[in-house]
């Protein structure tokens, strides 16, 4: 997983990083989904998701516990190339 540490929250290093992971695996890796789990109540971070273009596509009950507490995640995609659904 890859975090921001709180005290480098609104500087940008989570917008930065984002870039280089979605460019990464677009160019280097030839990846046609980046797929993600945030906290639900993140709205910053899915915020940030959102501007480079992924989408909510459901939602993960209690997937995160932390110190005993269970949260729900938001799941979300990015697609980097058209893909085409076969159906039988």
């Amino acid at each position: 997983g890859i975090a921001v540490r709180r005290r480098s929250w609104g500087s940008g290093f989570g917008k930065d990083m984002m870039r280089e992971v979605i460019e990464y695996g677009r160019d280097v890796l030839k990846l046609s989904v980046i797929e993600l789990q945030v906290k639900s109540d993140n709205k910053a971070a899915i915020s940030l998701y959102e501007s480079f273009g992924f989408e909510h596509i459901g939602i993960y009950r209690r997937f995160f516990k932390i110190e005993d507490e269970y949260y729900d995640a938001c799941l979300m995609n990015l697609y980097l190339r058209h893909q085409h659904c076969h159906r039988n």
